[in-house]
């Protein structure tokens, strides 16, 4: 994801740009193909030296309707026709010896234009997935197997309990003992990006921040009239104008001078002159994303906020720098410097202390510990 600083003084008059070719509203067929272009390359190019960077000999994606695999995506989810059927199973398999990636799919209600990612496509019947799957697993005899389940990394987590039961089930417990988890292997896929991937990033942010332009300009905002869920509903409508999806729906919120904490969504406050607007919000193009960051990423220098960060124990050398300054400068100043209590497991946090107890910095660390670094609690994360 993309994310970039965005801070808007309301009633200030905004033109948005011209915006690049691909995702034009109604160009669904020309930008679904690209996108299936571009990760099919990307597969073809990265997967097989990415396994094998991890150790791993197969990858099994067990999928089914009404509770589909988000890795899926990056591998044809299910066609641009058809579904994702009541049981597949999506196998990738590297042979080895200088012998290029095997992929299948075993399912139902699979798509023809899947053939753009799989050697095989193979339909079962009343059977069922089990009787090709085993045979499958057990002829390729891998070594290592990757799943989709993570206990942090929500794309890597895509198997269900019973999914993998009925896996085990088929390929037995030899090759169940075999299983690891996909999570370091799919970020590290993911995290590569190509050119043609960067291009459609690049896109996507574009056309994410021309439609906040507009939307924070007179052209949606009346100061003393315009609510705040009325600038969130022409972004809504503006989003399908344009034929978009969105990556996350934008939240808002106001800081308004003389008011202790800020307004929310829910608030719909009427925007008045002088507010502060923070949005998060970013749509889709081709199944990439391009984002603005809203809360993560506020500045105000001549009020002496150096920035909040998006980045974990970023702003702790940003702060034990500031104080630096200030002794440097020989002023009365101190900084101030706020941090959760997941960010004590940085480098950043041992060496920004160290520093600022070395050379007796002005600077006052406050610790927000609520026991949580976002969903990972500090008995595991931290040595008592």
């Amino acid at each position: 994801m993309i994310r970039t600083p965005l801070l808007a003084v309301l009633c200030a008059g905004l033109v948005a740009a011209a915006v690049p070719a691909y995702g034009q509203a109604g160009m669904s067929r020309e930008r679904d193909m690209h996108e299936w272009e571009v990760k099919a390359e990307k597969m073809r190019q990265h997967l097989q030296p990415t396994m094998r960077k991890h150790g791993v000999d197969m990858w099994i994606i067990m999928s089914r309707e009404n509770h589909p695999d988000p890795a899926l995506a990056l591998f044809g989810a299910n066609g641009i026709t058809g579904w994702y059927g009541h049981r597949n199973a999506y196998i990738f398999y590297d042979p080895g010896a200088g012998r290029p990636l095997e992929s299948v799919v075993f399912g139902t209600h699979l798509s023809g234009f899947l053939e753009t990612f799989y050697d095989s496509i193979v339909n079962y019947g009343e059977a069922g997935l089990a009787p090709l799957l085993g045979p499958y697993v057990r002829q390729k005899d891998p070594k290592k197997i990757a799943i989709n389940q993570s206990r942090t990394i929500s794309m890597a987590d895509g198997l269900t309990a019973s999914l993998k039961e009925y896996l085990i089930d088929a390929i037995g417990t030899t090759y169940a003992s075999r299983l690891v988890s996909s999570e370091p292997m799919l970020i590290d896929y993911v995290s590569h990006r190509t050119a043609a991937e960067l291009e459609i990033a690049k896109e996507a942010s574009w056309r994410t921040y021309n439609i906040l332009r507009r939307a924070f300009s007179s052209e949606v905002i009346t100061p003393g009239k315009t609510t705040l869920m009325d600038v969130y509903w022409w972004i809504k409508d503006e989003w399908m104008t344009q034929d978009l999806e969105f990556n996350f729906p934008a939240s808002f919120g106001i800081q308004r001078q003389g008011l202790a904490g800020g307004l929310d969504d829910p608030d719909d406050p009427v925007i008045m002159p002088g507010d502060l607007l923070h949005v998060d919000f970013g749509v889709k193009l081709n199944g990439y994303c391009g984002g603005r960051g809203g809360s993560q990423h506020m500045c105000a220098m001549d009020h002496h906020f150096l920035g909040t960060n998006g980045i974990t124990g970023g702003g702790l050398p940003i702060g034990t720098g500031a104080a630096l300054a200030l002794q440097c400068r020989g002023e009365d100043d101190i900084v101030v410097c706020f941090f959760g209590d997941g960010a004590s497991n940085q480098g950043t946090f041992h060496e920004s202390l160290n520093m600022a107890s070395l050379w007796r910095l002005p600077v006052l660390y406050v610790c927000e510990n609520n026991g949580y670094g976002m969903s990972n609690p500090t008995a595991r994360s931290t040595a008592s």
